[in-house]
């Protein structure tokens, strides 16, 4: 008999990963298979004080997990965001309609947002990963400005060379060579935080790093990766499989390095 979803069922947290001052995401386990589609929310229950509505921020193929983007704005998400690992949060749901990511295989589908409001598009980008492909694919591309957001630096030395006619004097070097010029201590050394700057192309400042975070790839891969090197550092340092592959399927998910990479390590 399938669990009833519609009553509070305790789930444990098991991840968790702060965005921001008042911004979490919650990783959440649970003994029965859970199923949503992209763009539902759950009800989440602070046990003695209420419930809020969250949208579900996790990978609909996952059935064993439950993630959940949330910010502190009032009492309840407060006091959820203050929950930590092996602690206990109601749950309920999912609830709402879906996007027809199904029925729009085969489409064209271009995603937008900013700030919070992606991470209710996450499950949306994580189904369309496996299909999904650069816009070099479609259309002809005379140079890729990498980036998210892109470096205001590196537009302008682009209009200029593209003015004068010359190629574009963009560094092709890794996310480390920022860091050691800030002076910004390593995460994966220091604190054991997995971080893709060795893999990643220079342009953001080092900014996630900076602010005791690992690199998310924004810029997609730097000359001559050695991804494989990096992601056996990530299974040294605890991550699944599964995680792996998904570290390489963000931003840049198409670039051939992180493609085959991802590959390596999932379906």
């Amino acid at each position: 008999m399938p669990p009833d979803w519609s009553v509070p069922r305790p789930l444990r947290v098991v991840r968790i990963r702060r965005e921001t001052r008042d911004v979490v995401t919650l990783e959440l386990t649970t003994a029965s298979p859970f199923a949503f589609s992209p763009g539902q929310f759950n009800m989440l229950y602070a046990f003695g004080l209420g419930e809020v509505a969250i949208s579900i921020s996790g990978d609909p193929a996952a059935k064993d997990r439950v993630v959940h983007t949330v910010r502190a704005v009032g009492a309840v998400s407060g006091a959820i965001t203050r929950l930590r690992r092996g602690m206990a949060v109601g749950v309920r749901g999912p609830y709402g309609s879906w996007w027809p990511i199904a029925e729009d295989e085969g489409s064209d589908i271009v995603i937008i947002a900013g700030g919070l409001g992606l991470a209710p598009l996450r499950p949306a980008i994580l189904k369309t990963l496996a299909t999904s492909t650069a816009i070099s694919a479609h259309v002809p591309v005379d140079f890729e400005l990498r980036g998210c957001p892109i470096d205001k630096g590196q537009l302008l030395e682009i209009i200029k060379a593209f003015l004068i006619g010359r190629k574009p004097a963009i560094p092709g070097h890794s996310v480390c060579h920022e860091c050691k010029l800030r002076g910004t201590v390593c995460v994966v050394v220091a604190h054991g935080t997995p971080c893709l700057g060795p893999v990643t192309q220079t342009g953001c400042g080092a900014i996630c790093p900076a602010h005791g975070r690992g690199c998310y790839g924004c810029f997609g891969p730097a000359e001559s990766p050695n991804t494989a090197a990096i992601a056996r550092e990530f299974s040294c340092l605890g991550m699944t499989e599964r995680d792996i592959a998904r570290v390489f399927r963000s931003f840049n998910a198409a670039a051939e390095a992180f493609r085959k990479e991802s590959e390596a390590h999932g379906e």
